[in-house]
């Protein structure tokens, strides 16, 4: 077998694709041989017909090998063995069957051979080549051998170029889809990066930042600040710790939860309103997470004495209405540096897909925010 590592190093999804492709090459090419076979014994155009039937098992019993070595493991399908394999079969159908067929019209180039350097090419850049150049010159050595009182250039060229030429393509089109899928892949990386530093920012201003502002104006009060403290802190233990693969609280019961959080650090009322429900999940997280800074804002700045929020689900839609009757603000006035409205509301919903709406005036302030579930 090939060395170890070969088989148990992990490998893309877009790899196990390229040996798939090699498997699948590797069988059409023997179905070729095969066929090829039956039809110059039918054709009865061989001068040694017992060449043909045993070059027809040698293909069978590759076939049987190729089948039960890829059952095994995908990854095999392009070890170095199977690839050395196909060369010495490609070698020695070329050999066993080019002089029974030197009078038959029956074509010998190309087929299982040929799909063999692409199999080489799936495995490496060099096997492809080396592979290519062993049946050219096989191939040409063969031609030239049969072709001694009157010798041809022309043809042993053309069939050196048959593989020296699908070399080329091969390689160069495995590596192009490489680099693409390498590419894909640092950039799904990137984006996942990128999403995760996102959440832990909204989180972070969600919930330690808006403490640490809190515990600022209490500072005269201690026994607050350390209450607040210790509630940041079991908080943010939880979040940073625990199995977050348990099953997500619903929508609803998210809702009210966020709204008790605020009412209790805040100390204005939040009056919530659900109509329906539904499982939680990343974009009804988000919307929720939305809707919490949205009560935030409005419990902190509008200087309102209650906060109304209504939540509803309907037709595949959630959305959640966040309204006070405060002083309003204009979103101009805010400035860059304050990231609640851009991260914690707007930013959050389009990363999944969701909106939000703004209208604040002198009779106060509401959020529409809304998601597909």
């Amino acid at each position: 077998m090939d060395r170890i590592a070969d088989r148990l190093d992990p490998i893309s999804d877009f790899e196990l694709v390229l040996r798939k492709v090699a498997h699948g090459a590797r069988l059409l090419g023997l179905g070729w041989w095969v066929s090829l076979g039956f039809v110059t014994l039918v054709d009865g155009g061989a001068a040694n017909p017992s060449w043909i039937v045993v070059s027809i098992v040698a293909a069978l019993a590759w076939i049987v090998t190729a089948v039960a070595v890829y059952r095994v493991d995908v990854s095999l399908a392009t070890s170095r063995l199977m690839v050395t394999g196909d060369l010495l079969l490609a070698g020695f159908s070329l050999v066993s069957v080019t002089r029974p067929l030197a009078d038959s019209a029956v074509s010998v180039y190309g087929g299982f051979p040929m799909l063999v350097v692409l199999v080489a090419a799936i495995r490496a850049k060099t096997q492809a080549w080396v592979t290519a150049v062993v049946l050219a010159v096989i191939t040409g050595g063969l031609i030239l051998a049969q072709a001694v009182e009157e010798p041809s250039v022309a043809q042993p060229i053309s069939r050196i170029f048959v593989y020296v030429g699908g070399a080329f393509i091969a390689t160069w089109a495995v590596g192009e889809l490489r680099r693409s899928d390498a590419e894909i892949r640092l950039a799904r990386d990137e984006l996942a990066r990128s999403e995760e530093r996102a959440r832990i920012s909204a989180h972070l201003h969600d919930s330690v930042l808006q403490t640490l502002a809190l515990i600022q104006k209490a500072s005269d009060r201690s026994q607050q600040v350390v209450s607040l403290a210790r509630a940041q802190e079991r908080e943010l233990r939880s979040w940073l710790y625990e199995d977050r693969a348990d099953a997500p609280a619903s929508f609803a019961d998210n809702i009210r939860s966020g709204a008790a959080d605020v009412e209790e650090r805040y100390g204005v009322p939040i009056e919530v309103v659900t109509v329906g429900d539904a499982p939680g999940g990343q974009a009804i997280d988000a919307l929720v997470g939305a809707a919490r800074e949205a009560m935030v804002n409005a419990a902190r700045h509008s200087g309102a004495e209650v906060v109304s929020v209504y939540a509803e689900v309907e037709e595949g839609t959630a959305r959640i209405f966040v309204r006070d009757r405060g002083r309003g603000f204009s979103l101009d006035a805010v400035g860059e540096d304050r990231h609640g409205i851009r991260d914690s509301i707007r930013s959050r919903l389009d990363r999944h897909g969701g909106s939000a709406t703004l209208r604040s005036d002198d009779r106060g302030t509401e959020w529409t925010l809304e998601v597909s579930r």
